[in-house]
């Protein structure tokens, strides 16, 4: 239940931020069907968990923790400013020690985000990778 709780608070974080955008920037989700048109500067999330921890051993407490990645998907051969703009923004967005509050569990971000090297993805966009690493201790 944790991972989806998480998933929800990033993804609500980063949704309000790109719906504020001018023009607003589409955030497509995982496992979803909608797909971004041809040439549409979008986002892409996904959560990526790790494993689950036990600090208190025999007590009601896990702590849940793992990768949160999101890319930044503009058309290619347009330049990298645009793309550097926007992953610099979700690095701001996201900054250590950022909690976003979800149905009574605290996301935490736990360091600056990595903005990784861009490179195209293949299929007509160039994709700018950033990594952002939560922590979420639950005592229920």
């Amino acid at each position: 239940m944790s991972n989806k709780i998480i998933r929800s608070a990033l993804e609500g974080h980063l949704k309000a931020w790109a719906a504020a955008q001018v023009p607003p920037l589409p955030v497509f989700l995982e496992n979803r069907s909608k797909v971004p048109a041809t040439g549409e500067r979008h986002l892409r999330a996904d959560l990526m968990p790790a494993e689950t921890l036990d600090p208190s051993q025999g007590a009601q407490h896990r702590r849940y923790h793992g990768m949160y990645q999101v890319g930044v998907f503009l058309p290619e051969n347009e330049g990298t400013g645009d793309a550097d703009d926007l992953a610099k923004a979700i690095e701001v967005l996201f900054k250590c020690p950022t909690v976003i509050a979800k149905l009574g569990l605290n996301v935490r971000i736990m360091q600056t985000p990595s903005i990784v090297a861009s490179r195209p993805d293949g299929a007509g966009f160039w994709m700018t990778p950033i990594t952002i690493k939560y922590s979420a201790d639950d005592f229920s």
